[in-house]
């Protein structure tokens, strides 16, 4: 089966790549050196709450080690940088896999060419769509308690699946909620995590 390049009334609400690091340089200069490569196509720069945290907790917390510390925007995607982590997610509408994936790609050549990255410790990619219809009468899945099959209200599944060398996590719920121009929406929510 070919899969589609573009779908109409696409429901991903979210995409991300992450991809986590150690440098070859002091973490204080990680951001300068990589937005300096980027600033040309990514303009608008923001410092994110969590400079806030002074420096040594920042450092030795393991639970804030892959956070981002900035935040650049430019036309069509969202950066993030941090001492040992990067990011670039789509704007809404999606951009589509083709034109993501050359950014992605683009981006990442540069980044290497500088020598700023030592070592890759992991390459994440998250999907989030986002439907108004109940996901779970769509699927061909059954969720049985006592051999019955039950109301499925305000529910998560949540799966991990192994291929070859790469992890997929996959996680479904009903009953979510979703900001769309400003509006809060509840829906159903499908989420795929590959690592």
């Amino acid at each position: 089966m070919e899969l589609p390049i573009r779908i109409e009334n696409c429901s991903i609400v979210d995409a991300v790549f992450e991809m986590r690091f150690t440098s070859n340089i002091y973490s204080s200069a990680v951001f300068g050196l990589i937005y300096n490569i980027l600033q040309k196509d990514y303009p608008k720069i923001e410092k994110l709450p969590i400079l806030q945290i002074p420096e040594e907790l920042l450092e030795n917390d393991p639970s804030l080690r892959f956070k981002p510390t900035y935040k650049a925007t430019g036309d069509q995607f969202t950066i993030q940088i941090g001492p040992e982590v990067f990011t670039i997610s789509s704007k809404i509408p999606y951009v589509g896999w083709r034109t993501f994936s050359n950014e992605i790609e683009k981006i990442l050549k540069s980044i290497f060419e500088q020598s700023i990255i030592k070592r890759v410790e992991r390459l994440g990619l998250r999907y989030i769509n986002y439907f108004d219809a109940d996901i779970f009468n769509h699927l061909k899945m059954k969720v049985l308690i006592k051999n019955e099959v039950s109301d499925l209200k305000k529910t998560i599944f949540r799966t991990e699946l192994t291929t070859g060398n790469f992890l997929s996590t996959l996680q479904i719920a009903n009953n979510a909620s979703n900001v769309i121009d400003g509006k809060k929406t509840i829906g159903y929510k499908y989420k795929l995590y590959k690592k």
